[in-house]
């Protein structure tokens, strides 16, 4: 995969793992819900990293604790 599938897979597992509803994620940090969707269906093709840290403070996790999954191995991250 990719680094924006790799980055929408991750958000995913967490707002999953922490049963946070996506619309009210978007309310609570002021996220469009249809750039959000874009993001967690990896539709668009990048990330301005100011959003990144964003999404991630609004989850309540560092980026070292985003970046730490599986998903950005070396083995799993394609070009």
């Amino acid at each position: 995969m990719n680094l924006i599938e790799a980055i929408a897979k991750r958000i995913n597992e967490i707002l999953k793992e922490k049963n946070i509803d996506k619309r009210q994620f978007c309310k609570d940090n002021n996220f469009s819900i249809s750039h959000f969707n874009n993001i967690l269906n990896a539709k668009n093709k990048d990330i301005r990293s100011d959003i990144l840290a964003r999404i991630v403070r609004g989850l309540g996790i560092t980026l070292f604790e985003f970046f730490s999954s599986n998903l950005f191995s070396k083995e799993n991250l394609k070009d």
